[in-house]
């Protein structure tokens, strides 16, 4: 968990994040705005802490692995602290991470599942960003997962409120008391 989640660019608010990474990325950006499902690997859209202001970049889903085969793609909330790969990530590099939902599968029927935010276009969730070796890279924090999940999956996305996004990325106190904090009920859908 959490292995793929959805951007649907024709959402306004998700739109004006994108064109806003992609107008200050350093990249080719006609090969990185994908829509649609979101992979590991892909280079999307995320909010960073930038002097004090939310600042939209393009970064890769995924911190390479120390082996060098595959990219480390979730970071467990309860780990965050004493882990070295995200120590310093938790208490200096958090970002935000705005989709339109995520995906999971049921492990007993492999049926695929959809979770939005009731009421809402964009889901926000909570993530670590770090630099390697010039290609900027984020991960996703997961926690136990809740009520609304856990009938899917034992283990969901930190999924932040609104109201918690400027506490996610500008205060890390606050940011530890979110990752011990209720997770947002979610509306679950089959795929």
């Amino acid at each position: 968990m959490c292995g793929r989640y959805q951007v649907v660019i024709e959402e306004s608010e998700l739109r004006d994040i994108i064109f806003s990474a992609l107008s200050d990325a350093d990249i080719d950006t006609g090969s990185y705005l994908v829509g649609g499902e979101v992979f590991p690997t892909h280079i999307l859209p995320v909010l960073v802490n930038s002097n004090g202001a939310k600042s939209a970049k393009m970064y890769k889903w995924g911190f390479p692995q120390y082996k060098g085969n595959g990219v480390i793609i979730n970071a467990r909330s309860e780990t965050l602290e004493v882990k070295p790969m995200f120590t310093n990530r938790f208490r200096y590099s958090r970002c935000l991470v705005p989709s339109s939902g995520f995906f999971e599968w049921s492990r007993q029927t492999r049926q695929k599942y959809m979770f939005k935010m009731p009421d809402d276009n964009v889901l926000y969730m909570a993530g670590l960003w770090g630099d390697f070796g010039g290609e900027p890279s984020y991960v996703i924090i997961t926690a136990d997962a809740n009520e609304s999940v856990r009938g899917v999956h034992e283990r969901m996305p930190v999924v932040l409120r609104r109201e918690e996004l400027d506490e996610w990325l500008f205060d890390v106190n606050s940011a530890r008391l979110l990752l011990r904090g209720i997770l947002p009920q979610l509306e679950c859908t089959a795929v």
